[in-house]
């Protein structure tokens, strides 16, 4: 994991979609880009069917214009 990233534990599951036996847990990183905004990307994985999802959420966003 990159020096950027800040894990947190496994914070809630629930109950599969897909194959309706597994168990999807939540886990979530909190990432800075190299432009100085946060982002939180969370990952959602089943543990039978490994059906996997993830969502990148900006957390703050740069308004700078122009080019870095």
């Amino acid at each position: 994991m990159s020096e950027r990233a800040e894990k947190t534990e496994i914070n809630y599951s629930f109950k599969c979609p897909i194959c309706s036996e597994g168990k999807i847990e939540i886990s979530k990183v909190t990432y800075d880009v190299p432009d100085g905004d946060k982002i939180l990307i969370i990952k959602f994985e089943c543990n039978i069917c490994n059906y996997s999802n993830n969502d990148i959420i900006p957390l703050t966003t740069n308004f700078a214009p122009g080019i870095m």
